[in-house]
């Protein structure tokens, strides 16, 4: 074997070496794929449930305690309604108020 089919030899050995490394390499990258996706999937999975359980508690909720007036929403405009009538009676009294001083 002459030098130079020596360090042929060498050159090749290391090339294989670097081929086997990147497919440990590759072989671990898509491991950690594939966990990552089923990971993904599982969240994915986990959220649905999470959304399904709180329109489930929602409906019962609305079953079991219905509003006399409806949602959220209506109980806010009742509140902004009573405020309303609240500050119109003020100020009917005070306008009286300052008629009667008028005379």
């Amino acid at each position: 074997m002459t030098s130079c089919d020596a360090s042929f030899c060498q050159v090749a050995a290391a090339q294989r070496e670097a081929a086997a490394g990147f497919r440990d390499v590759a072989a671990v990258l898509e491991q950690q794929r594939a966990a990552a996706e089923e990971a993904a999937a599982g969240a994915r999975q986990d959220v649905r449930n999470l959304h399904l359980e709180l329109v489930r508690q929602f409906h019962v909720q609305q079953v079991r305690d219905p509003q006399p007036g409806g949602s959220v929403y209506d109980s806010a405009r009742r509140a902004d309604m009573r405020q309303r009538r609240y500050l119109d009676r003020q100020l009917s009294r005070s306008s009286l108020a300052a008629d009667c001083k008028v005379f």
